[in-house]
């Protein structure tokens, strides 16, 4: 009677064990594809990260060359401005 009890608990911990080792194999293979998936997006997060960063130093490079472009017009029209004037004082 006692081993019968015995048998059926071990049986039903068998039983336990093995839908846990199936969830196990089932969680196993969902947390594969998610952390694939979590690579793939980190990879492209940083390739996005790096044209980004780039960009900014170009549009930077830009920016400054067009302000010294500016300058320098601001310079040749003030320039041409006094010899404007120049000229027609003497005439």
């Amino acid at each position: 009677m006692q081993r019968e009890k015995l048998n059926k608990q071990i049986q039903q911990a068998e039983v336990e064990k093995n839908k846990f080792q199936h969830e196990i194999r089932i969680l196993s293979k969902q947390l594969e594809c998610v952390c694939e998936n979590l690579a793939q997006k980190t990879a492209s997060r940083n390739e996005l990260d790096k044209i980004l960063a780039e960009t900014e130093t170009a549009y930077m490079k830009i920016l400054d060359s067009s302000r010294m472009l500016l300058n320098v017009l601001k310079k040749e029209v003030g320039n041409l401005n006094k010899a404007a004037e120049l000229k027609s004082n003497v005439t």
